[in-house]
């Protein structure tokens, strides 16, 4: 398992590019649990949204991803979604407009995918404090080259994946602490012949990591940084990471 924390925190793409047998990650470790949790999730919510995405698209995509997934789902989009640990999300480019046009999300981290249908990659990212100027060679690119990988991270405090809103959420608590830290690997694949991209969204939780690691990440994130992944105090957990309270983990 990556650790990205390690790195320090980014909001920018540092997109990797990756041969198409590693979108789907060999190593399916935590699918038990993320199922048993997505399997929870479609019994209250529906997690399929679309904006204008042509069936012979969404098709496609699905044949694509049944033909390298290592659990060869079979059916349409919303049938393969549902049956493998990953959230998938497409994206179309046509004549110079691009927007998010359909998605089967499980796991959003603090997004409502709902409220992101038909919103250009620009506008969908527009909560997220980077530079945005570079959009349309992003999403370019993503169209026409890849497949591409990248990692996101936060420190959670409640032992699951789903972060949607309006999902109570813990804080860190001192006197029962639990910080776990949320990777999400993201990978685009480019169907240039349909003027789309597919989105991969697969989340981890990381009990395992180098709490002097995670505490310095922590201290090099600026306010906005801060703000927007909710940890608008962080003294207490980065005290608490850097205490001799309980074992260090070495990753």
């Amino acid at each position: 398992m990556y650790h990205p924390y390690k790195e320090g925190y980014s909001t920018l793409p540092n997109l990797r590019r990756i041969r198409p047998e590693d979108v789907f990650e060999r190593d399916q470790g935590e699918s038990g649990a993320i199922m048993r949790e997505k399997r929870r999730i479609l019994g209250a919510v529906e997690a399929y949204q679309e904006a204008d995405c042509p069936g012979g698209v969404l098709d496609r995509v699905a044949a694509w991803v049944g033909s390298w997934h290592p659990w060869r789902p079979l059916g349409g989009f919303r049938e393969v979604a549902r049956s493998i640990p990953e959230d998938l999300l497409v994206h179309r480019l046509v004549d110079g407009r691009d927007w998010l046009a359909a998605a089967h999300v499980c796991f959003p981290s603090g997004w409502d995918p709902s409220e992101k249908m038909g919103l250009s990659w620009e506008e969908v990212h527009r909560p997220v404090p980077m530079d945005l100027g570079s959009s349309s060679r992003i999403v370019r690119a993503m169209v026409e080259a890849g497949p591409f990988e990248s990692f996101v991270w936060g420190v959670v405090h409640d032992d699951r994946y789903d972060f949607r809103p309006g999902l109570a959420r813990s804080s860190f608590d001192v006197e029962r602490p639990l910080a776990l830290v949320k990777v999400e690997r993201q990978v685009t694949v480019p169907f240039p012949e349909l003027g789309c991209c597919l989105f991969v969204l697969r989340q981890y939780l990381v009990r395992d990591y180098d709490r002097e690691f995670l505490a310095r990440a922590i201290e090099g994130m600026t306010p906005e940084q801060l703000s927007y992944k909710g940890m608008l105090d962080p003294g207490p957990l980065v005290d608490w990471l850097q205490s001799p309270a309980g074992l260090r983990s070495v990753s």
